[in-house]
């Protein structure tokens, strides 16, 4: 995945050190053009056989595929991906399992692994059904029905663009149809998969399971994609992890080892060491958004907490403030301040935007930006005729609003949530969080995809009290681009944990249960 935004915006470049990241060793995620580069890798500057990376392969996947049932019919292409299937076939035989293989293409024109493989087959007496027709396929399906069978789709792999026409499209009904057997599985990917976009070419395998190999493929990430999918597990083919997260476009899932930043706290400590935040947001119409953001920093661990308003609402907040400070936003002082969040409920006015402004262009302070204050970013971006160039600087919109950023349709944004979010990071210099399920949050070099949270959290509020995590912990110390992962991860973390008993969870729910979470998976690391 590579986006050319240096030459239209005229960035400087930069180099990223990622060592951190790879050293955590998060999960790596990549499409078609990952996989290519792994396996030349492996071949040409490791000296590994191809046939030895699909005996890998194989290998991983009949551990997933022995106790699913006692008749496996394997459904195989004359590509690598049908080279594998052969592969899998001879070892579920040698485990003792029924084997019927229904071949379909141009055995003449099979990959140098996969012929092998067939040949191996064949001398093993395995049953090898070669579709030259449909009506021939109408034979095999008929015979194949009668037996209670796990089917294993082995036709397209990675390589896979373009749409999918004939026998390969009757095949895929047949399965769709259940009628080859009630579970399918799909090695690498559902064939019909586009595995950078999720895409479907006209056709795709409707999977109960499907094994990947050596990496989550971004077309996963689709929300349409668990339809075909089904249940993803994920197999090494034995290669270092470095390998794969170096060839990488450095696009990671995030795990439980994200928690190993959470801050610790020296027995001496006092409150002004667990970092000062200024919370900038809410109005008369929209107090809420102050007082969850404040909260929800105050919650996360951050020392001491102010909320600047409106004149107009500071009564109210005040009203439940029991841990944070309010004061009206003009009285802000910036002397002594480690992180700022700006924006939610606080409406837009020229006033604010000068507030954002000079919160950019006079402090060296992270700062956390959303609602409200995003189309005022925007303004303040179009003023300097170009991008912020900063890396301390946190956008966490939701998908509508990176489309008015963009100037884009939601619709587009919904179809390439890593690119728009990259796009964006690069455009406007800045850390960019877009939310949803499996948020991303990237600085345009590295990119993390965050698995925690659910539907359950769908309602008001949830993106204030994120906005009060991400700058509790950037106060804290942890570089941005890290915190935002961070704060990602917990929020969504609390919103599985209460998501356990509860039809909807709100941001009260939270607020209430970050302390918790923090506390307890802190304890199980041995943080």
């Amino acid at each position: 995945m590579k986006i050319n935004t240096d030459r239209e915006f005229n960035c400087i470049s930069k180099i990223k050190d990622s060592f951190d990241t790879i050293s955590m060793g998060f999960e790596v995620i990549g499409d078609g053009s990952l996989t290519k580069k792994i396996d030349e890798h492996a071949i040409d500057k490791l000296g590994i056989p191809e046939i030895v990376l699909m005996e890998n392969a194989a290998v991983g996947a009949v551990e997933e595929l022995k106790d699913l049932g006692e008749h496996f019919i394997l459904v195989c292409s004359v590509g690598n991906n049908g080279g594998d299937g052969f592969a899998i076939a001879r070892h579920l035989f040698s485990l003792g399992k029924s084997i019927d293989i229904i071949v379909i293409g141009n055995v003449k024109k099979a990959t140098d692994s996969c012929f092998k493989n067939m040949n191996i087959c064949k001398r093993l007496n395995i049953n090898i059904h070669f579709i030259e027709k449909k009506e021939d396929l109408v034979i095999v399906s008929s015979e194949m029905s009668k037996k209670d069978a796990v089917v294993v789709d082995c036709l397209f792999g990675t390589g896979l663009n373009r749409e999918i026409k004939g026998l390969y499209k009757d095949i895929i009904e047949l399965i769709n149809e259940r009628a080859l057997g009630n579970y399918v599985v799909s090695i690498d990917l559902p064939s019909g998969m586009d595995s950078k976009t999720g895409n479907i070419f006209g056709i795709c395998i409707k999977a109960n399971m499907t094994i990947s190999f050596e990496f989550f493929k971004l077309g996963f990430l689709n929300y349409r994609s668990s339809d075909y999918t089904g249940k993803i597990i994920i197999k090494y083919l034995g290669l270092p992890y470095d390998v794969r997260a170096n060839l990488s476009e450095k696009i990671y899932f995030l795990d439980e080892k994200i928690l190993s930043l959470m801050p610790t706290r020296k027995s001496y400590a006092h409150k002004g060491d667990s970092g000062r935040v200024f919370i900038i947001a809410g109005s008369k119409r929209m107090p809420g958004a102050a007082k969850i953001s404040s909260s929800a920093a105050v919650a996360t661990g951050s020392g001491l907490v102010t909320c600047y308003t409106n004149e107009d609402s500071m009564e109210i907040i005040s009203s439940s403030a029991f841990e944070f400070m309010v004061d009206d936003y003009s009285n802000i002082s910036y002397s002594k301040v480690d992180a700022i969040g700006f924006g939610p409920g606080l409406g837009k006015n020229k006033e604010k935007e000068s507030i954002l402004t000079s919160i950019i262009d006079d402090l060296n302070v992270p700062i956390v930006v959303d609602a409200d204050g995003l189309d005022m970013l925007k303004e303040i971006c179009l003023k300097k005729s170009g991008i912020l160039d900063n890396d301390r600087i946190i956008i966490t919109p939701h998908v509508g609003e990176l489309a008015r950023i963009l100037d884009k349709e939601i619709s587009e944004i919904n179809s390439n949530r890593i690119e728009s979010a990259i796009y964006a990071s690069k455009k406007l210099g800045v850390i960019c969080l877009l939310k949803g399920k499996y948020t991303v949050i990237t600085d345009g070099y590295i990119t993390f995809i965050n698995p925690t949270g659910n539907s359950h959290m769908a309602n008001g509020g949830m993106g204030d009290a994120l906005l009060g995590i991400i700058t509790s912990f950037s106060a804290m110390g942890i570089k941005p681009l890290y915190a935002a992962a961070l704060g990602a991860y917990i929020h969504g973390l609390c919103g599985d944990v209460a998501a356990n008993d509860k039809y909807t969870v709100t941001a009260r729910d939270i607020i209430k249960l970050l302390p918790l979470v923090m506390e307890k998976y802190k304890y199980d690391l041995g943080v």
